[in-house]
């Protein structure tokens, strides 16, 4: 189990040595292949990896995305550095009397467990004690291989302030969107929901009397109950649903996407 802690130098040096100048002689040939990850503050070797990993500095992550969206919130790093978790978030905005904020969550290691990840994402204000409704936007990842990596870095982190612009006007066209009952109910379906979550929304649409809803009053309702209403703690699970709920909106309401996400647009996200 790792231990995690908020930390505010994330940019200690690091070296990359062929593990066969560190080792016996009787070593060196079968060990040929691989290099060692040394942190050399502390004089540590914090990962083992192959010749063909491509290392990248947590600071070449932070300092990237905070060049487009300034200082981070935290990172935290455990406890020999080799992992990183770093949190962004944009001032608030307001659509349509709501109070909406986006950000980005970035991880990183050296020890190749994890790729350079990106979670792009929305929170809404709830209330005024800050008690945010989440949900995904966007993830995306780039492993630790070949030459390009830190151009691929760079071309998806150009790219952010565009896609978050887009789902702006998403949630603004979401106003003039009508979804009948019917299909509300069917998306309670589409997505499993808990009989809490479904008990929650139909009290935030009135009970479902009505025939038709503003989707912009029913994906707020839905996210809302998706990020806090569920048994489980586990964060993969909101994601899963919140991403079916993206799906369930991308073949259903297709007008909704008339203007096309940057990032889908000219790259494959989940591929580069």
């Amino acid at each position: 189990m790792f231990s995690w802690k908020r930390i505010e130098r994330y940019d200690f040096p690091v070296k990359v040595v062929p593990l066969s100048n560190i080792v016996s002689e009787k070593y060196k040939l079968s060990l040929r292949n691989l290099r060692a990850i040394v942190r050399t503050d502390k004089n540590s070797v914090i990962a083992i990896v192959s010749k063909y990993y491509s290392f990248v500095p947590h600071k070449t992550v932070i300092e990237s995305i905070s060049s487009v969206l300034g200082k981070p919130q935290f990172v935290m790093l455990n406890s020999s550095g080799s992992r990183m978790y770093a949190f962004w978030k944009t001032e608030d905005r307001e659509i349509l009397g709501e109070k909406y904020s986006f950000g980005i969550i970035a991880t990183n290691s050296y020890d190749g467990t994890k790729s350079i990840n990106f979670s792009l994402f929305g929170l809404r204000l709830i209330c005024s004690n800050g008690l945010y409704s989440e949900f995904i936007l966007k993830k995306a990842k780039i492993i630790h291989k070949g030459e390009r990596v830190l151009e691929k870095l760079s071309s998806f982190v150009s790219v952010f302030p565009k896609v978050i612009d887009v789902y702006i006007s998403m949630l603004e066209r979401m106003k003039n969107i009508e979804i009948t009952k019917e299909r509300v109910e069917r998306l309670f379906d589409f997505l499993n929901l808990t009989k809490t979550q479904r008990d929650s929304i139909k009290r935030d649409l009135q009970y479902l009397r009505k025939e038709r809803y503003n989707l912009f009053t029913v994906f707020n309702s839905v996210t809302y109950a998706i990020s806090h209403l569920y048994r489980t703690r586990n964060i993969e699970i909101r994601i899963r649903t919140l991403r079916k709920l993206e799906n369930y909106l991308i073949n259903n309401v297709p007008e909704l996407f008339s203007q096309p996400i940057p990032i889908l647009a000219e790259r494959k996200w989940t591929n580069i």
